[in-house]
């Protein structure tokens, strides 16, 4: 029987499948010295950063603004 696949950002896993979640912010801080350490050596992760960066940047311009409602609002302002 084979193991399971190792999940995105165990030590087990390629550093490519950790650029998502630093394109995000989404690494913590071991995770982001790691691969930041790669980063800096591998014209191929640099590229997959920048790749995933670009969709991030471009998925931000596609939500969609959402009004609070009333009771939201409201208990916002009254904390201000």
């Amino acid at each position: 029987m084979t193991s399971p696949p190792a999940p995105a950002r165990s030590p087990r896993a390629s550093p490519l499948s950790w650029a998502p979640a630093y394109a995000l912010g989404a690494l913590d801080a071991d995770e982001l010295r790691e691969f930041e350490a790669l980063l800096a050596v591998s014209p191929r992760i640099r590229t997959e950063v920048e790749t995933f960066a670009a969709v991030t940047a471009a998925l931000a311009l596609l939500a969609l603004p959402v009004s609070p409602g009333a009771t939201l609002k409201q208990a916002v302002m009254t904390s201000l």
